[in-house]
């Protein structure tokens, strides 16, 4: 049986591959081609906003320290790059996570910028440091939240430049269940909570 549908589908194709062959001829176009087209202009890469050098000059240098090495510190020297090409300042970095260090350099020759996980050199430093509002700073270009946790005692001394969640307290419901905790839903509950267990 699969051998006579076998011959039946060759005899098809066969003829079909026949009739095919027979076919008139595709006439060649008698009209001129097209005249090539011209590539569209090119347009000039976006340009930002211009860089305000503030004051800064062509072979200044700019002391700056903080935490990150690695691919951390390869991103911050990123964002730093359009500002020391467009003013010419030179970065000198230095990176330290030890709070030692930092306390010394603050103290006897503190970084022009400062980079720290926390506002801690704010408040033991408060009249080493500049507020930002006399040396420039856009207030405009941030939300009130932010100027005002780097505000102390009147003096916009700390700006943000991320924000991570690092203290999300975990815990076991069933623990919870087992020595009567209940969930805190304020900060002085958790403090009660804390003394507690």
């Amino acid at each position: 049986m699969k051998s006579k549908y076998f011959t039946w589908f060759s005899i098809l194709m066969a003829l079909a591959l026949a009739l095919a062959g027979c076919a008139q001829p595709t006439e060649e176009p008698t009209e001129a081609p097209p005249a090539p087209t011209t590539a569209p202009p090119t347009t000039a890469p976006p340009v930002g906003p211009e860089i305000d050098c503030m004051g800064a000059s062509a072979g200044d240098t700019l002391t700056v320290m903080y935490q990150w090495s690695g691919a951390e510190e390869e991103k911050i020297n990123a964002i730093f790059k359009p500002f020391v090409d467009a003013c010419g300042v030179e970065i000198v970095a230095s990176s330290t996570r030890d709070a030692a260090v930092l306390d010394t350099a603050a103290k006897s020759e503190p970084p022009d910028l400062l980079f720290w996980p926390s506002t801690s050199p704010s408040l033991l430093y408060t009249e080493q440091l500049q507020d930002f509002a006399s040396i420039g700073a856009h207030a405009e270009n941030y939300a009130d939240f932010w100027i005002e946790q780097g505000t102390v005692s009147g003096r916009w001394l700390v700006l943000p430049v991320k924000a991570d969640i690092k203290t999300i307290i975990w815990y076991s419901p069933v623990m919870f269940e087992t020595f009567g905790y209940s969930v805190p839903t304020t900060f002085a509950e958790l403090d009660a909570l804390v003394e507690q267990m």
